[in-house]
Formats: structure tokens, C-alpha cells, sequence
């Protein structure tokens, strides 16, 4: 019998998480502005991830700063601002070149 609860409060701890994931990635979706933390948690990549292939990629950058989608700081050390919108479009029509499995240069 105490298995059985063990189990079910596991069951219900599991689906907790699944909301509590699902709550914050909306919420990150909501936000105007993303950290390059924001953009990993809410595509589920690691930081490093989200700077090699997306916002410090040579290919990429130049069209991302143009475009406004990203504001890159003037200096070493600033943080990187991204427009939440307007990454999200551009990710939408560059999304096997960013996600896909050979690196894009």
C-alpha cells in the first residue's frame, strides 16, 4: 500500500514539473526581451548551444543585428538583448540551419 502512494505522488511530482515547464516557457514566450539564458530555456538548448549556432554565429550575426533582433553590447562583458519577437520569427524561417545537425558557417 505505501508503494502504491510512493508511486502515484512520483506520478503526481512528474506532472507538476511537466506544468511547472510548460507555465515558464510560456512566460519566456510573454517576455518583450530575452537573455541568451531566456532563448536556451525556452528552446530547451544549453547556453553555449544557443551562442555557437544562433547569436554569436558569423553567419547569423550580421542579420540579426540589422534586423533588430539582436542588440549585441558594446564591449566585453555586456549582456545580450534579444528582441523575444522578433528571435522567434527569425528562428521560425531559419530553423533547420540553427537546429539541424551539421553546424552552419
Amino acid at each position: 500500500m505505501e508503494t502504491e502512494i510512493e508511486e502515484r505522488l512520483e506520478r503526481i511530482e512528474e506532472r507538476l514539473k511537466t506544468i511547472e515547464n510548460m507555465l515558464k516557457r510560456q512566460n519566456l514566450n510573454n517576455m518583450t526581451n530575452w537573455t541568451v539564458k531566456d532563448l536556451a530555456e525556452s528552446t530547451g538548448r544549453s547556453t553555449k548551444y544557443i551562442k555557437d549556432r544562433l547569436v554569436n554565429n558569423e553567419v547569423f550575426m550580421p542579420k540579426l543585428e540589422s534586423d533588430g533582433v539582436v542588440i549585441y553590447p558594446e564591449g566585453v562583458g555586456g549582456a545580450i538583448n534579444i528582441n523575444t519577437k522578433k528571435m522567434l520569427h527569425f528562428i521560425e524561417e531559419n530553423h533547420s540551419k540553427i537546429f539541424g545537425r551539421e553546424v552552419y558557417k
